[in-house]
């Protein structure tokens, strides 16, 4: 994501003012973007369902401790 936002950035910077070139760099900017927004919700649903719906995961005060299930309870 953040190679694909600097490059955006570098084609904008080079576009030099052909339309073009500038709206691409523009949706390439916007993608990034949208894949970042996609990724951070994908990282806070993955937490919720592994910590709160099925307890892989505890949540400890320095970080995620690791619980492996068992069917019978030990």
């Amino acid at each position: 994501m953040l190679f694909q936002m600097i490059m955006g950035a570098v084609n904008w910077i080079n576009s030099e003012g052909d339309k073009e070139k500038l709206t691409k760099a523009q949706k390439q900017i916007t993608n990034a973007l949208i894949g970042f927004v996609i990724l951070f919700g994908v990282w806070v649903l993955f937490i919720t369902l592994t910590t709160q719906i099925f307890p892989i995961f505890e949540q400890t005060p320095t970080g995620l401790k690791f619980n492996l299930p068992s069917l019978f309870g030990n």
